[in-house]
């Protein structure tokens, strides 16, 4: 697609990716409404606005957000475990305090529905007109997604209440089919209206882009419907599967390749400029000491032995299955796999940031980088580390291999998963990688992977391994395991890799069953593994399925408004 900045424009976009008061704001601060909303300039100005609710890599110092979602989840395990992910987060005080509060706020879609009230007063064509609105209805459709998946039932509110509006102050909550009603709509409105592929003006999204989250936003909300026993989830499935396939056979996208199945898939994800690049449908640009991040850094990310499993050997069988895999040392546990596996988990003996790495840095070593001793290289260039929060690679926002995982996954939902559809999908995946592809049958069966997923097909459980794999560590986890009502997962211990005490004689480790020992660096399990948090939790974590679907809404927000229900179980 075309270059996301423009010199132009990037004042303005700088400027509201840095400054968060700037879509808290009343826009009666900011505008004259007599003087403003007259020309498309106008209209084009205001809705750039929107655009740093795309999420990207981050700003500044600031944890990016899909590094924060996959930490709720069994992909990784930081050093302080995170209370989402252990069962422990509570009922927030208000719609301010912490990541969970924020969710219900609501100052981002009064800016959208500002807009659309007033955006009509500008003298453009009808067809102009279309597009500004289908590109705000986009954004209030992004906006709701969060909640949706938060809350279930949330208002819907279509009108640019101010704070002190009573509509805002004692509304309802709107069940939740009739909420996803009115996103689709929104949706559907902006797949019709914006421009084609290559019609867009610069930074802007089109077409292709609506129908990229549409497909993601069905896929969750049916198999959500689906695995939770809501109903109705076959008319989300099929409109998942309508619109990931549209963009399969638009032709407009292919996977990023050099041919190289050991260093493309990384690069793809450390790229100073992705415009161009066949596999984005949509990316965040950033710039060199104006606009920034931190991701680079994100090496000390610690991902889990759970996530390290789910990658297949490199003749295609799992590593439960296949008689010559070891995890006796890590050196043997990363070889012979999935090429994407040493791209994104470093491999010990290798040289980065100009230190070999002979063995991982875990707690208790002069390198502690990780508490699993699998430390994250996805996102890591050797040429940036240094720069702390002046990274600059350009970050993903939708990319075509979401798009194929999620045609392959609704076809299955629905039953229509063939051979044609795994090779138009899946396996265009494993070429990149490098990998043997899937076949329909699937010719093994994995006790792990079962185990994880015991109530649906071999089939499905071997589409979610893909997903897990290619979309490791880009925050998509935790809401799979939501939708696909497997939070019982997040019980099972977090596990690292294998100790092996001659490797580290200066680490001390507490063995399984020793509760004498007070001074230690890692609890091992009867295995020999790192347990990552049983010192510190040893009734392990607990996920309330009567309760922990969902969020619960800030406090003071049930106290002032008695028209609000808590979620189950808060």
């Amino acid at each position: 697609m075309k270059k996301n900045i423009l010199t132009s424009v990037l004042s303005l976009l700088l400027i509201t990716s840095c400054n968060d008061n700037f879509l808290d704001k009343s826009p009666l601060d900011k505008l004259s409404e007599d003087k403003y909303f007259q020309t498309e300039n106008d209209l084009n100005t205001y809705s750039l606005s929107f655009y740093p609710l795309l999420e990207g890599y981050g700003k500044n110092f600031e944890k990016a957000e899909m590094l924060s979602r996959d930490e709720m989840s069994d992909n990784m395990a930081p050093s302080t475990a995170n209370n989402v992910a252990a069962g422990l987060h509570l009922v927030p005080n208000s719609n301010s305090d912490g990541d969970i509060g924020k969710i219900w706020q609501w100052e981002t879609l009064r800016n959208v529905n500002y807009f659309l009230a007033r955006c009509s007063r500008a003298d453009v064509s009808p067809e102009v007109l279309a597009q500004y609105q289908a590109e705000a209805r986009f954004f209030r459709a992004y906006i709701y997604f969060p909640k949706i998946k938060a809350y279930g039932n949330v208002p819907w509110i279509n009108k640019d209440l101010t704070v002190n509006d009573e509509e805002l102050l004692y509304s309802s909550q709107m069940p939740r089919f009739e909420v996803v009603d009115s996103v689709l709509a929104d949706i559907n409105f902006a797949v019709q209206h914006l421009p084609e592929k290559g019609k867009e003006a610069t930074a802007k999204i089109n077409k292709d882009v609506a129908l990229a989250f549409k497909a993601r936003f069905c896929l969750y909300e049916g198999s959500f419907r689906k695995y939770h026993g809501l109903g109705q989830e076959e008319e989300m499935l099929r409109e998942a599967l309508a619109a990931a396939k549209e963009l399969e056979e638009s032709k407009h996208y292919t996977l990023y390749t050099t041919g190289n199945p050991q260093k493309d898939y990384q690069d793809l994800f450390i790229q100073d400029d992705l415009n161009g690049n066949p596999e984005m449908i949509f990316h965040r640009h950033y710039v060199l000491d104006k606009l920034t991040h931190n991701m680079v850094c994100a090496t000390a990310g610690s991902m889990t032995k759970s996530l390290i499993e789910s990658f297949l050997c490199a003749d295609g069988t799992p590593v439960a299955l296949n008689k010559d895999y070891s995890d006796e040392t890590m050196q043997e546990e990363l070889k012979d796999r999935d090429p994407r596996l040493q791209q994104i988990c470093i491999y010990p003996g290798t040289t980065h940031h100009q230190v070999n790495i002979g063995k991982p840095g875990i707690p208790g070593t002069a390198s502690n980088n990780t508490s699993t001793g699998y430390q994250l290289l996805k996102y890591y260039r050797e040429d940036q580390v240094l720069m702390n929060a002046r990274n600059y690679t350009d970050a993903p926002v939708f990319r075509y291999a979401e798009t194929l995982l999620i045609y392959a996954e609704a076809a299955a939902e629905l039953g229509q998963c063939d051979q044609n559809v795994l090779d138009k999908t899946i396996n265009v995946l494993r070429d990149r990688a490098g990998m043997p592809h899937l076949s329909v049958n699937v010719g093994f069966e994995d006790p792990t992977i079962k185990e994880l997923y015991p109530n649906v097909s071999n089939l499905i459980r071997e589409i979610r391994r893909e997903r897990r794999v290619e979309l490791a560590c880009e925050g998509y986890r935790y809401d799979d395991l939501m939708r696909w009502k497997c939070g019982k997962l997040l019980e099972k211990p977090f596990l690292g890799m294998h100790f092996v005490q001659s490797q580290y004689p200066e680490v001390k480790a507490r063995k399984y069953g020793d509760t004498s020992t007070t001074d230690f660096s890692i609890t091992l399990d009867k295995n020999g593994y790192i347990d990552v948090y049983q010192s510190k939790y040893p009734q392990g974590f607990t996920f309330n399925e009567n309760k922990h679907y969902y969020m619960p809404l800030p406090l003071d927000q049930i106290t002032m408004n008695t028209n609000l229900k808590q979620s189950p179980g808060w």
